[in-house]
């Protein structure tokens, strides 16, 4: 991106640099994204030592999910949906 945006000026000495119209916006959400990213993984680092520190690695031994079967639900029920509808 960064070189397609400057690549037509670089034959032209008097004319400034062209840009891409919306490259600011781009870059702005670029950051928005990073940063959201950012602060989910640390509310989710957080959350994690708390519920750790907290109740411990017994809780987690007692109240464990199966996590293959419920992935396995969701995707035979989104499936079936998108035979259906």
């Amino acid at each position: 991106m960064r070189f397609s945006s400057s690549a037509g000026s670089c034959s032209r000495r008097n004319e400034p640099p062209k840009r891409i119209p919306g490259q600011a916006h781009i870059r702005g959400l670029q950051a928005l994204s990073a940063a959201h990213g950012a602060g989910y993984f640390a509310v989710t680092a957080l959350t994690a030592w708390l519920v750790f520190a907290k109740l411990g690695v017994g809780l987690l031994r007692k109240a464990w999910i199966n996590l293959d079967r419920i992935w396995a639900a969701a995707l035979i029920v989104t499936g079936a949906a998108t035979l259906v509808f």
